[in-house]
């Protein structure tokens, strides 16, 4: 006699089930992998691995983490824009945030937008006004507005004004605190852009003139490249 115990008795084994009956089955015995009935039995199996469930869950995992990523990277560039190109029109803010980009293409200053901007002696507010950077609320203006850019930028919707310039300065200052000279990477034409002057140098150079990037004020000079 061959009879389909109901799912509740079934669930997580596979294979053929042979049962005397449910009444006979609660009188069973289990002997390691096989129940016995009398002269009837059934083999039972352990539960599988929910292969599909576990696959959900490691791709779950993954994309979270990505988009985890994504948001933090975003965010970073947002507050180098709210305080590197405070007071610039768009074009100088979607320019600082190109130049943050194209060196993150060049990877030596890090492969992340986080590793660039906080890189040493590279983005003048992220080594004296970290707190407040850090600390600029995203229900702000000023990081609602730079957030607009970022998105346009990160989406690729406006095109790089800058050409692929990983260096910018504003001469003015730079110039009043070097005594008229600027740094060795900015010896070239340069592409103005609102307050900044923005350079490709050549990537062999290996001037010991920092590569400095700042909004207003000049950061450390004759430091190494890093």
């Amino acid at each position: 006699m061959t009879a389909i115990i109901g799912r509740s008795l079934t669930r997580g084994y596979r294979g053929t089930v042979r049962s005397c009956g449910t009444s006979a089955f609660e009188a069973c015995q289990l002997r390691g992998t096989k129940r016995s009935c009398g002269n009837y039995g059934f083999e039972t199996y352990e539960p599988a691995a929910d292969k599909l469930g576990t696959s959900f869950v490691v791709v779950a995992l993954f994309w979270g983490y990505k988009l985890r990523h994504i948001a933090n990277e975003r965010d970073y560039l947002i507050r180098t824009i709210a305080f590197e190109a405070s007071g610039e029109m768009e074009i100088g803010k979607v320019a600082v945030a190109y130049a943050v980009l194209n060196r993150k293409k060049r990877g030596r200053w890090g492969d992340t937008i986080k590793a660039v901007v906080t890189s040493p002696g590279q983005f003048e507010p992220w080594m004296t006004q970290r707190k407040a950077i850090e600390g600029l609320s995203p229900d702000d203006s000023r990081y609602q507005s730079a957030a607009i850019i970022a998105d346009a930028v990160l989406s690729g919707q406006t095109p790089d004004p800058t050409a692929g310039a990983t260096h910018f300065l504003n001469q003015i200052i730079v110039r009043a605190r070097r005594g008229g000279s600027l740094p060795s990477w900015a010896s070239g034409e340069g592409r103005p852009i609102g307050r900044h002057v923005f350079y490709s140098p050549d990537e062999g150079d290996r001037s010991p003139q920092q590569a400095t990037l700042s909004f207003g004020r000049l950061v450390m000079s004759n430091v190494p490249f890093l």
